[in-house]
């Protein structure tokens, strides 16, 4: 039996706006990634589809490849709700008697079920937290979180970027100016392709810093940590600290 992992986005997406308005849930930038990718890394598990308002999920450029690939009858899937959080209530839950539907504050964190029990809620979009109550699994309260308003991603990003770069490992592949100045080198990765400018400041001693492939930051730009830098961004100066920015953004300037 293989598990395989279920992503999908809730009612309460009309919370998050206007974040969700052309958004998907799973696609909000949290962390060092997105909400989507941060379970994918949670869980280690293959992604078999990620749930959400089909007049949305196609606007998500960059959104995850699932693998359908090669199922077995005796598959399982486990089910997450794209806006609660992960935490040591995902291991206990799942350490519990399958089938299940995790529960918490009255809202479903995540399940556990066979997939072929799940195949018709596949590809119902918006629909698939219907299906889902529809199935008459027991109930296992647990103790999740919830991203539940838009000032949550604000408000949490800095615990969730240290916690997804505790394991990072520093390195300076990228183009980095003679006149920059990085503090901490040793909390600081800047991935192949990238470019720092003259002057410009990466202040690491608070928390890890990323700047993915291909981003750059302007001359004078300063950088606090914890921040993320995501893949093609630019930053055109000012002061910059605990956010988390890309794929493309332009910041400042």
């Amino acid at each position: 039996m293989k598990q395989r992992l279920v992503l999908y986005e809730d009612r309460h997406w009309r919370v998050l706006r206007p974040l969700t308005d052309l958004t998907p849930v799973p696609a909000l930038a949290f962390g060092a990634s997105d909400l989507a990718r941060r379970w994918i890394h949670a869980t280690g598990l293959p992604l078999f589809a990620i749930e959400a308002r089909t007049a949305v999920m196609p606007l998500w450029h960059h959104a995850p490849v699932p693998d359908t690939g090669s199922i077995a009858a005796d598959d399982e899937a486990v089910v997450i709700n794209a806006a609660a959080l992960p935490g040591p209530w995902y291991a206990a839950a799942i350490a519990q008697r399958s089938p299940a539907l995790f529960l918490a504050d009255g809202r479903i964190a995540g399940a556990r079920v066979p997939l072929a029990m799940l195949r018709a809620g596949i590809g119902r979009g918006e629909d698939f937290e219907t299906v889902m109550l529809s199935l008459g699994l027991p109930a296992l309260v647990v103790d999740a979180d919830f991203i539940k308003y838009p000032w949550d991603l604000i408000a949490r990003n800095e615990d969730a970027i240290r916690a997804d770069l505790a394991d990072m490992k520093p390195a300076q592949d990228g183009t980095v100016h003679r006149l920059a100045c990085l503090e901490s080198p040793e909390k600081i990765r800047v991935e192949a392709g990238a470019v720092i400018g003259a002057y410009a400041v990466l202040d690491a001693s608070h928390g890890p810093i990323v700047v993915r492939e291909g981003a750059s930051i302007a001359p004078h730009t300063m950088v606090h940590g914890p921040c993320v830098i995501g893949a093609g961004t630019q930053l055109l100066g000012g002061v910059i600290s605990g956010s988390t920015f890309g794929p493309e953004c332009r910041v400042a300037g």
